[in-house]
Parts: C-alpha cells; structure tokens; sequence
C-alpha cells in the first residue's frame, strides 16, 4: 500500500449514528474530470511493482535456498587477519591434463607434446613451475619445481626426484619443505610459493603470496588482478593467437610445440555421462550445493564431461572451494574403502567381520606404525629399526600373522609427518628402511601426544591388528590434559596396542640392577638373561601419560639403548625380546566393526573397532544378516557404548 500511495487514505468524518461519515481516498493516479476513467501510467507503475517484487525477493527465500549461502556470504575466506590486508594470495589450478584456472581467474583447456613454464618469479627469479607433458600422449608426465637452489620432480605415483635422484617424503631442505598428507603431497618453497598435488585426482593447486603480485608471467597468468595481459609471452608481448601465447612458453629444446591439442567438450544433456555430472556438479541436491554460490562449478563439470571421472572433477571444485573458506567432503561414492575380500564399501557404511558374518572373515595380517621422535638421541638406536621391524615380521609369520605392513612418522619441532617407501604410507618390512633414511634430527621441543594421535589415525587396513611403536627420548608430560583424553579413548576404542622404546634405565629402587634390565608390561619384567631374581618385583620405572596409555593398551615399554648394546649377541638378544613381546599381543580381533571415512584429503580409511558384547544383549538378530546395518537408533546406541567404555577406561586407570 506504501509504494502505491493507498496508505495516505484517510477517514474524515466516522458519525453514523448521524448519518454521517466522510473518506479522503489517495488515488494513485490524477484525475481531471470524473465523467471518464483517468488515464493510468503503466510505465510508471510496472516500474514501482518491479522494485517492490525485487525488494520481497530479498527476503523470501527462492526455491534453491540455502542457509549455507548466507553464512559464507558474511563469513571472510580466511580466518587469519593478514589475508584481510592486499594485496591478497593468489590460486592457480591445474586439473586433469588440460583444465586451467590462472590466478586472475581465467578458465581455459590447454594440452601439449612438450613442457611447459605454468609460473615464474621475473623479478627475483625464486621459483620456476614447469608442466612436463609425455610426448604424444597429452597427459602429464611431472611437475617441475626450480626452487631454493634445487630442482624438485613430482610424479603421479607418489615419488618424487631431487635433483635427479630418487628421494622418500618427507625431504627437507633450509626454508624448502616436501611432504605427504594423505593423498596429498605438499611442497612448500619457504619464499611464498606453496604447491599442493591432489595426485589420484590429477589435480595442483598453486598458491603465492602478495609478495608476487604483478611479478609473476606465464601459463597461469600475470597475477595482477586483470585478463586483458593474460595471454603475455615469453617475451613480454601481449598477443591474440594462443597458439603463439602456449608456444612462447615452451621450454623444451628437444620438441616442436604443436600448439593447443586440447579439443571443445560436447554437452550433450540427454547423454549418461552429463547426467552423472549433472547430479553432482548441477543439483541443487548435491552435497557439494553449500559452495555453489561461492565458486562457479563450471569448470569442474567439464572436466567430468571431459574425463569421465566424477570423483576428480568433485575434488578439483573442492580444493576451489577450500581457498574461499569452504569446507566440504567429498560425494560418498568418492570414498572407496577396501574389505577383508577386496571388496569396496563407500563412506558413510560399515561391515562387520566376524566369523559370524556371512560377509567378511577376520584375517590374520598386521599394520604397524613406528613413531621417531627426532631428536639426536635416537638417532644411534634408528640404525637398528630395519633389523628390529625383520624380527617382527618373523615373530608374527610364526604366529601365522602375514602379509603385514609398516609404516612410519617422524616428528620434531614442526610438528609430525609421514615417511614414505616407494612413495607407499604402508609398505611391507623389506621396504621399511627406505623410510628411515629420510629421518632428520634435532634438538628441538616436540609433541609426542599429537604424533601417537596421527599414529592412531592412520590409513589401517580393515580388520587388521594394529600397532603403534613410539621410540622416544624422554618422557611424555603428567598432565593428563583433554589431548591425553582423545589419545586414550581413540587408542581403546579401536583396540590399538602401543608400545614404548624409550631411552631410560630401569632402576630396583635407587639400585643399578646386576643385569640388563630391558622392559616391562603389565604382568611380567623382561630382562637381559633369564632370572627368578625375586628383587625384580622393587623395579621402578618412569610414570607418565605414554606410560599409561601403553600399559592401558595392552602394551609394553623398553629401553631403547638395550637396541644398541655393546655385544652383538645382546643387542640379538634385546630384538627376539622386544620383537618377540610385540607379536605376543598381536592376536587378531574376532569380531570388528569397520566404518569408511574420508580424511582431510578426501582419502578413505577404514576406521575399525573391536565389537561390543554388551550389544548382544538389545540389538536385532539382523545385525549377522544385513552387510551395512547403520540406522539411527543403531548409531546412538553405538556411539553410548563407546561412552560407557571410556567411563570403564578411566576405573583401570584410577584402579
């Protein structure tokens, strides 16, 4: 009534038991006679109801509403005030061979014989990104990175070459850093160029700071906020073929560019494959809907088009999402663990295996972590962990436990991060050292809860045993802080041993003992030769928050040093000890339930517990008969469980 005046109506006169009542009615409109209709302006009154439909637009929600839209409209990209301050960081993306998004925000499709300079600094020449196509095949070959001196090849396989020679991640090198987080590898310069390979997604993220802002020329752009210059050469001009634009920028002495080879992509809606697509990557439906008003999907589904592959191209608009400050796992069907029988099962679904299970078996195989503490005390005792992890794999072969796997973390003063073998998280005992040699060591302050909690979240495979094998140089705080809380219950809930070496000496009592004392557990003292010595029962030991936990789990502790032992024969005899107490507690679970989750990459992993028997009392007969029984009333009585287990946790700790 507002916008069309009616609201300035009004009532004069209101007398009716007079007879009187008198009305002022606001015509919107004027009118100079009242013999004939006024002449009424559509023009103006299309245009007013036209603002007004506007205005209710604002605040009645369309029918592909979403509360996500307005809370990442408000919600800044980044949380650290420093990227609020221009200029800002620029992303670049290359995807699945051929789709480029340069950091000023041009999308285009590229693909060549030859290599390629995507980026480089022009002004202080601190890095250099070269894309090495295979010739004749249109698919990447590696990723070239000329940086801090060194020249850093990363290949699709998870291995990488510095300096032409092969090398495991981590690598390490002044301010350059290499690593592997999941099924991402991250290479970061330490002169703000930061390169992150999603490598079964064919997908690479290039990250610079404001620092190269306007500095930069290449394949992915300028970075200087504008479109018109991106098609520079090598020669600095601005051209309109891009024949000649890809052409300048080749690098190779050895090969004849031919040009873009990349060919147009055809829609076609009635096809399957658009469907598939479509149902991802265009439905309002889809779970990656809460960043649709953020970043356009476009290039993303034709990539799918282009590939076939739904699940790179759902990966490669995540990590376009990531950098606007949206979080968001990837389609469940993206996320395939692997069972017992080889098998897949997707996120979101759980198995049981048990002999029970018309399913899935339980089998006999082991995964085992090793966690370094990288300090200069270790780094003596390292040198004995390949012959340490060979008595293990024998140990457990004899207890009919195979076809077991190794992996291994390191952790210093920045943290904790996995070492690779063949390029592999996990890999078979023969393998194991490939990943020693790649351990550092210094004298810096650590975090040992936060490398047992990364221990305890590794990719295990289904239904395995699981072990963790801190070798530390002291002892673990005795604060019992809520970080100490998460590690135990993680470690009990999904039936992981942990054991301790540990450079300490056992003591009886304020005594050196008379013979070489080399750990304990819970129920017996291990010792260099066998001994009834009754004075055995006075020994002490270092009580601390990894003390606990790995006497909680079932586990031991032993001195480290016992692994470096004068004698040949007693160092022998220190591995058969230790290796032989860890295949003890190695028995295979009878019953297990296993849930498939993605982690922070969008990997899967089976994340495995041992069955409740307190369940057997109110759950459904049809638990044995249904391969994926998750309802609701199931997940609660699944997650109150593991409550009342935590609760019995701490009556065995306090006891």
């Amino acid at each position: 009534m507002k916008i069309l005046g009616l609201d300035k109506s009004r009532v004069i006169t209101f007398d009716p038991e007079n007879g009187n009542i008198e009305v002022e009615i606001y015509m919107p409109t004027g009118m100079e006679t009242l013999d004939r209709l006024p002449k009424i302006p559509v023009t103006k009154f299309r245009n007013v109801m036209k603002d007004f439909a506007g205005k209710v637009q604002t605040v009645i929600p369309d029918s592909d509403f979403n509360l996500w839209d307005i809370y990442y409209r408000v919600r800044p990209a980044s949380l650290h005030p420093i990227d609020w301050i221009p200029p800002f960081k620029g992303y670049a993306y290359v995807a699945g061979n051929r789709h480029f998004i340069t950091f000023d925000g041009k999308k285009f499709d590229f693909s060549g014989d030859c290599s390629f300079v995507l980026t480089r600094d022009l002004v202080d020449n601190n890095f250099t990104v070269i894309m090495n196509y295979k010739p004749n095949e249109n698919i990447m070959d590696n990723l070239l990175v000329l940086a801090e001196g060194k020249t850093i090849e990363i290949f699709p396989d998870f291995t990488v070459k510095i300096d032409g020679k092969p090398h495991e991640f981590p690598y390490m090198s002044h301010k350059l850093s290499l690593e592997r987080v999941g099924d991402w590898i991250k290479l970061d310069t330490g002169r703000g160029l930061i390169i992150t390979g999603d490598l079964p997604s064919n997908v690479f993220t290039i990250e610079v700071s404001g620092w190269y802002f306007g500095k930069l020329a290449g394949i992915l752009g300028t970075y200087n906020n504008e479109q018109y210059d991106e098609l520079t050469t090598g020669d600095n001009k601005i051209v309109k073929n891009e024949d000649s634009f890809y052409n300048s920028w080749e690098v190779s002495k050895k090969c004849r560019p031919n040009g873009n080879n990349a060919v147009d992509i055809i829609q076609d809606e009635s096809d399957f494959k658009y469907i598939k697509c479509a149902k991802v990557l265009k439905s309002t439906d889809s779970v990656l809907r809460p960043c649709f008003r953020q970043v356009n999907p476009d290039k993303a589904f034709e990539m799918c088009l282009n590939r076939d592959d739904m699940c790179a191209a759902s990966r490669f608009y995540l990590h376009q999402c990531r950098q606007q400050g949206v979080y968001l796992p990837p389609p469940k069907e993206c996320v395939q663990c692997v069972a017992p029988n080889a098998e897949s099962f997707e996120a979101g679904e759980t198995i049981r295996i048990s002999p029970s299970s018309d399913d899935y078996q339980p089998i006999s195989s082991a995964d085992t972590i090793f966690i370094v503490e990288e300090k200069p005390c270790n780094k003596e005792t390292t040198k004995h962990l390949g012959s340490l992890v060979y008595e293990v794999e024998q140990e457990l072969t004899k207890a009919g436990i195979s076809n077991n796997k190794y992996g291994l973390i390191g952790f210093n003063k920045k943290g904790s991060h996995s070492h690779t073998m063949d390029g592999q998280l996990l890999n078979d005992a023969t393998n194991f050292v490939k990943g020693v040699e790649s351990l550092t060591f210094t004298s810096y302050k650590t975090d040992t809860l936060d490398a047992i909690l990364q221990a305890a979240n590794y990719p295990f495979r289904a239904g395995v045993v699981k072990n963790i094998i801190l070798l530390q140089c002291g002892g673990c705080s005795d604060l019992k802080t809520i970080q100490y809380q998460q590690v135990r219950h993680t470690l009990q809930a999904r039936n992981i041993q942990f054991h301790i070496l540990r450079d300490q000496e056992f003591m009886l009592g304020n005594k050196t003992p008379k013979q070489k004392i080399l750990g304990m557990d819970r129920t017996r003292k291990y010792v260099l030769q066998n001994s009834n010595d009754k004075s055995l029962e006075n020994m002490g030991y270092s009580v601390d928050t990894c003390s606990h936990l790995a006497l909680l789990s079932n586990g031991s502790i032993f001195d480290s040093s016992s692994l470096s032992l004068k004698k040949v024969r007693h160092q022998k005899m220190a591995i058969d000890t230790i290796s032989n107490r860890i295949a003890k507690s190695s028995l295979p679970s009878q019953c297990q339930v296993c849930n498939c989750e993605a982690d922070e990459t969008g990997a899967a992993k089976s994340v495995c517990r041992s069955c409740y028997s307190e369940m057997t009392d109110y759950i459904s007969l049809w638990w044995n008969t249904f391969r994926h029984p998750m309802t609701i009333e199931q997940e609660i009585n699944k997650q109150f469980q593991e409550f009342l287990n935590a609760k019995k946790g701490w009556a065995v700790l306090t006891a």
